[in-house]
């Protein structure tokens, strides 16, 4: 599983503007990170998702946009993704 993160890693960071890629378990635990992404950032990651859910339960994408990047978190599976882009 290690080695299929690494390589999702990799084709994200390829993608256009894609500047980090993060992946963690419901627990925040960090699955991987690579770019831009910090491994500190798993927890807050999770929780932001585990809220989102909360106020609609139909697998909500959560952005999160500022001057110079924008972060996509969404929730499949069990697993979280923040996919950071510049903007």
């Amino acid at each position: 599983m290690e080695k299929e993160l690494k390589e999702i890693c990799g084709e994200a960071l390829n993608s256009d503007k894609v500047c980090g890629f993060l992946c963690v378990d419901n627990n925040g635990l960090c699955l991987t990170a690579c770019g831009d992404a910090s491994e500190k950032s798993s927890g807050t990651v999770a929780t932001i998702a585990s809220l989102a859910q909360k106020l609609d339960s139909s697998n909500p994408i959560v952005s999160i946009e500022s001057d110079k990047r924008k972060i996509l978190i969404k929730t499949t599976n069990e697993i979280t993704t923040a996919i950071y882009k510049n903007c």
